[in-house]
């Protein structure tokens, strides 16, 4: 039977906690790429929508 151990646990939060953070970082740096307009080229369109896939923000692949 395991027990708990919890240096174990908290290790496991920390980890898990980091890796939430990344994300939200990684989000807001998403988040914050201005939108393509008329004059961008089809690379940055592509990875605009890609990026913004990426991170979840489907509505945002749909706009450009």
């Amino acid at each position: 039977m395991d027990e708990f151990k919890p240096v174990s646990f908290f290790s496991e939060w920390l980890t898990a906690d980091r890796l939430l953070m990344l994300y939200f970082i990684f989000n807001s740096a998403v988040q914050a790429m201005p939108d393509p307009d008329s004059n961008s080229s089809v690379v940055y369109v592509f990875v605009f929508k890609f990026i913004h896939l990426i991170a979840g923000n489907i509505n945002m692949t749909r706009k450009a």
